[in-house]
C-alpha cells in the first residue's frame, strides 16, 4: 500500500459511522501499520490496514435453499451462495433441535460432502 493507491474497506470494526464495507479509499499518508483516509465524515483520519485490502471482496448476489424443508422444527438444508466474482460456496444449516437430536445418538455432527 502507498500513497494515491485506492484500498477497499473489509471490515468496520468499531468505525460504523466513519467506513463502508467494499467502499474505496484513496490513500493520503501511510506508515508500516496504518494508512490515512478521507473517511465517510469527510475528516482525514489514521486507519490500521486491518481494515484496508487493495482488491474489492465480492459481494454476495444470490442465496438459494438447496433442498426442501421438511420440517421447521428438527432438519438440515443446504444453502448455495454466489458472489459477485462467480465463486459459489456451499453451507448446511441446522437447527438446534436437530443437531441436539443427532448428538443424542452420536458424539460428533459431519456432513455429507457431495
Amino acid at each position: 500500500m502507498k500513497i494515491n493507491d485506492h484500498v477497499y474497506c473489509k471490515s468496520i470494526g468499531i468505525y460504523s459511522s466513519q467506513l463502508t464495507k467494499r467502499k474505496s479509499y484513496a490513500i493520503i499518508e501511510v506508515d508500516l501499520q496504518n494508512v490515512r483516509i478521507r473517511n465517510d465524515e469527510d475528516k482525514i483520519r489514521w486507519y490500521s490496514k486491518f481494515y484496508f485490502d487493495l482488491n474489492s471482496e465480492p459481494e454476495i448476489v444470490l442465496i438459494n435453499i438447496d433442498e426442501e424443508i421438511l420440517d421447521e422444527e428438527s432438519d438440515t438444508v443446504e444453502v448455495t451462495i454466489e458472489f459477485s466474482n462467480g465463486e459459489r460456496y456451499w453451507v448446511v444449516f441446522t437447527t438446534p433441535k436437530y443437531l441436539d437430536q443427532v448428538l443424542n445418538e452420536e458424539t460428533y455432527f459431519s456432513v455429507f460432502h457431495y
